[in-house]
This record gives C-alpha cells, sequence and structure tokens, in this order.
C-alpha cells in the first residue's frame, strides 16, 4: 500500500481510534475511571484508552491496534503537556488538541511504515481538516459543545 491509499488507511484506523471514547461515554457512562486525573486530567479514561485501541484494532488488525495506540499515546502526551501548561481539562489548545492523534500514529507506526515528510504532511494537513469537519457536524447534532 502506498501513496494516498496508505494515508487514507492510517487516518480512518486512528481517526476511529480517536473517536471511539467520545461514543463508549455515551454507552458505558459509570466505566470512566480516569487513567491519572492529576497526570493526564479527568477526561482520559481507562474506557476510551480500551475502547479507542479495541475499535482501531477490529478496523485494521494489526495495523489498527499500533495506529489506534499511537492515536490515543499521542492525545494522552498533549494531555500530560496540558495539564503541565495550566490548561484544565476540556479547554481547547489549538491546534495541539486537533493533530495530536496524528502525531502519535505517526510516531508510533514509523518503525513499520517508514512516512516520507510528504506522507506525514499530507496526513497532518488533512487529519486537521478531518478532525475540524467532524467537530463541526459533532457541534450540530449536540455531541460537542464547542467547534473547537
Amino acid at each position: 500500500m502506498e501513496g494516498i491509499d496508505k494515508i487514507i488507511w492510517f487516518l480512518v484506523m486512528a481517526g476511529v481510534a480517536n473517536m471511539a471514547p467520545v461514543f463508549a461515554a455515551k454507552f458505558w457512562p459509570n466505566w470512566s475511571k480516569p487513567i491519572s486525573e492529576k497526570t493526564f486530567g479527568s477526561h482520559k479514561t481507562w474506557r476510551g484508552l480500551i475502547c479507542g485501541v479495541g475499535v482501531a484494532t477490529l478496523v485494521g488488525g494489526v495495523m489498527g491496534m499500533v495506529a489506534g495506540a499511537g492515536a490515543l499515546m499521542g492525545d494522552l502526551m498533549k494531555s500530560f503537556l496540558k495539564r503541565r501548561v495550566g490548561i484544565p481539562p476540556g479547554k481547547s489548545w489549538f491546534p495541539w488538541d486537533q493533530t495530536d492523534w496524528i502525531i502519535g500514529m505517526l510516531i508510533f507506526s514509523w518503525p513499520i511504515v517508514k512516512w516520507s515528510t510528504w506522507q506525514a504532511g499530507v496526513l497532518l494537513v488533512v487529519g486537521l481538516g478531518l478532525h475540524l469537519l467532524v467537530r463541526a457536524i459533532g457541534f450540530f447534532v449536540k455531541i460537542n459543545k464547542d467547534i473547537i
């Protein structure tokens, strides 16, 4: 798999992983134990981590597991940094909230995929656009409180 089809496939796997925690919260609202509230904030839960990686694995097998784990680890690392600079959970930190999942997926999948600079750039730009589109849709259907 080369070129744009590889980019789309990885965006789908990482995007599914990134969105799974939002839907998991709707289905299992009581299973919301934070991974570490002090380190990552109250919004990063075991439910989201397990569901995100699990759904990505179902979608893409081993590569889905790599992309899903990368997407969610990118999100955790961004949350860790947000807490260090004093940004509260749920407060937007543009563009890091919108690209953390892509950066994490790129890093985790690098040993297997060996992304070119062009591919990594396309992933970041297209992923940012997709994230903003999904957030806007979520806002209009009352899943998200704001667009960004």
